[in-house]
């Protein structure tokens, strides 16, 4: 099994985890947590912070890789939208991403 990495966002400053987990800081009503997010309605896994959703796939490649740049998105190599492993997600344009899917779907 390949070794998990941790580090700070970028942006946000929370802990991230190459295996797809984000730290969230409780606060005085719930517990501080590591937690891979919970299902939005496209099926993406989102967390929140600072009362903002954002998808977890994108937190882990701008974690690990960089910021993704304007008009490229994050692709799930094995189509599973829930396996936000660094090692599935790779930076590609909507193009490259469409030719991994066998539906049109919005990359998030």
């Amino acid at each position: 099994m390949p070794e998990v990495l941790e580090k700070l966002h970028p942006v946000l400053g929370i802990p991230v985890r190459s295996n797809g987990q984000v730290f969230l800081k409780g606060r005085w009503d719930s517990v501080s947590k590591w937690t891979y997010g919970s299902p939005h309605t496209n099926g993406y896994l989102m967390v929140s912070v600072n009362k903002r959703l954002y998808l977890v796939h994108r937190l882990v490649v701008e974690t690990f890789i960089g910021l993704i740049p304007k008009g490229m998105e994050v692709d799930h190599l094995d189509r599973d939208v829930t396996n936000n492993d660094l090692s599935n997600l790779r930076v590609c344009s909507h193009k490259e991403n469409m030719r991994n899917t066998k539906h049109v779907d919005t990359c998030q």
